[in-house]
């Protein structure tokens, strides 16, 4: 059936290499090794939220290092932002809640490096459910991401 990784899935079986695909603060606990695997096998680089959380440095530094290389290369970007990545703490509204993942603190800087670095022409922002939501407060968060996306070029006059 479809789940949230199929269009993802698709890319990399009809694209294959011509097609790279890079996953940013996926929780072990969140996904199977079967689906892990799969990744690894198909060339998707993956950077484990845990892998961040204990490094003892700050998101964008780790995040920084991950994609040292991919950050200078040139190129079409799709960013994909998954509302469940982040914290039940702060997104509390979406699918699949869980105590751990980003924060807001850890996530801004990391998307003004990506924004800053990335031709990134299209973004999407991906499970969010507002009946799950306490006080709005997922949806301002995507709201606020959705926000930095379209105007992340723009000073303030």
């Amino acid at each position: 059936g479809f789940s949230s990784g199929t269009p993802f899935y698709r890319l990399m079986e009809k694209y294959g290499e011509a097609f790279d695909l890079i996953e940013i603060g996926a929780q072990f606990h969140c996904n199977s090794t079967h689906h892990i695997h799969w990744c690894q096998d198909h060339g998707v680089r993956i950077l484990f939220w845990e892998d961040i959380m204990y490094s003892g440095e700050s998101a964008a530094v780790v995040v920084g290092r991950f994609l040292e290389e991919e950050l200078l290369r040139p190129r079409p970007v799709y960013l994909s932002v998954d509302i469940d990545g982040f914290s039940s703490a702060i997104a509390m509204g979406c699918s699949q809640s869980w105590a751990t993942g980003w924060s807001s603190l850890d996530f801004f800087p990391v998307l003004h490096m990506l924004l800053s670095r990335w031709d990134v022409r299209s973004m999407g922002i991906y499970e969010v459910s507002p009946p799950l939501d306490e006080d709005n407060r997922t949806s301002k968060l995507a709201a606020q991401i959705a926000h930095r996306f379209i105007f992340h070029h723009r000073t303030p006059s």
